[in-house]
């Protein structure tokens, strides 16, 4: 379950959402990496974190520091609105290879400092941009030997259209039918 942990508040409600909750608690954190730290020392069992609005790659840096001391893992957001600022230009001349190119970067900085319980979701508000990214951060994936789980594709046809059946009402979150599609290919990925 991702929480938001938004404020200080948060992050002190955060001990007693992850003692109360019977799912794994993802605590989803943005511009202030000290809300990460208090969201390991809660309890939190994975941080979200966004490297293009986190603060830069020293707070990253202290943030896996942590993260490893306590055995938690992080996922990684790149999403096209919060690139770091040294990816804008490329970003205007090519939306996909920036959005790759910001995993690619922070790929390298866990690498560097020896994290390695992390995982890297790339999207964009440009459907076909995220298709197209993802594509290209998974032939990456494969020149290194590296995992790489495609999930987004199942949900989208060959325009980069969400699949209806697999939606809620509101259009953007999973139905059930949808979750169920998500955990067979997880788990058809986890048994390979």
């Amino acid at each position: 379950m991702r929480v938001a942990v938004p404020r200080e508040k948060d992050a002190e409600a955060l001990r007693t959402i992850v003692a109360e909750s019977p799912l794994p608690v993802i605590a989803d954190i943005h511009f202030n990496h000290t809300l990460a730290l208090k969201a390991i020392d809660a309890g939190a069992h994975c941080i979200r974190l966004n490297p293009g609005n986190i603060g830069g790659r020293e707070k990253v840096a202290e943030v896996a520091v942590k993260a490893t001391e306590a055995g938690v893992p992080m996922r990684i957001g790149v999403n096209s609105g919060s690139l770091p600022k040294h990816l804008h230009e490329l970003e205007r001349s090519s939306p996909v290879e920036a959005l790759v190119a910001a995993a690619v970067e922070f790929v390298e900085l866990m690498e560097g400092l020896d994290f390695t319980e992390f995982k890297v979701s790339i999207k964009s508000t440009n459907v076909p941009n995220t298709i197209a990214a993802n594509r290209l951060l998974a032939e990456i994936a494969r020149e290194h030997h590296a995992d790489y789980l495609d999930v987004y594709s199942l949900f989208v046809d060959p325009q980069g259209n969400p699949k209806s059946e697999y939606l809620q009402d509101d259009g953007i979150h999973l139905s059930g039918k949808g979750y169920e599609v998500w955990a067979d290919e997880v788990e058809r990925f986890l048994k390979k």
